[in-house]
């Protein structure tokens, strides 16, 4: 697996910017308060994320709905928008720190997905390989998923909002802008 960006050194600054973030996200997401503190490794460790850890900027919070309805989603930091993570209302509280979870991890590796943006731009990925072309490593996120992209691919009709639905979305709409943002 590829290295996150950066493992920068964290200011004091950052640090109050991931504190409140995280303290937004349970005001927003009460659920998610309930079973932790803020001595509880995970809170820590989100604080880190949030403030910047893996990435040249810290990423904020944001209350809005994910996008096409998922359960969460981000957008890492380019040169026209701040990173952010988004997670839905109404989730367990197991399940909504299993999301916020997955998608701050997913953020430290944002350089793979650049790369991956910037050739589906130049036509070097087309729609169903750019679709594809995001496995990760199932074992490494999920107990009981399948260990391969094709086993685990079978569990969305083809048809389904993800990841084909969003991402075809992304390729059709946001490639260019996204491709060409840091150029």
């Amino acid at each position: 697996m590829k290295k996150p960006v950066s493992r920068r050194k964290l200011s004091q600054v950052d640090i109050r910017h991931g504190e409140l973030q995280i303290k937004n996200m349970l005001k927003d997401r009460p659920v998610m308060a309930k079973h932790i503190t803020k001595n509880d490794i995970i809170w820590k460790w989100v604080v880190r994320k949030f403030a910047g850890e893996d990435l040249e900027d810290t990423i904020d919070w944001n209350n809005a709905a994910p996008y096409y309805g998922a359960q969460a989603d981000h957008i890492y930091p380019c040169s026209s928008e701040r990173g952010f993570v988004r997670i839905a209302k109404k989730l367990s509280f197991e399940f909504s720190w299993a999301r916020a979870i997955f998608e701050l991890h997913n953020m430290a590796f944002c350089c793979g997905f650049k790369k991956l943006i910037y050739r589906a731009y130049k036509g070097k990925k087309k729609k169903k390989e750019f679709i594809k072309g995001l496995a990760t490593c199932p074992d490494e996120w999920y107990v009981g998923t399948p260990r391969f992209f094709r086993e685990w691919i079978k569990h969305y009709g083809r048809n389904s909002e993800y990841p084909w639905r969003i991402y075809s979305d992304f390729y059709d709409n946001y490639l260019e802008e996204w491709a060409l943002a840091d150029e």
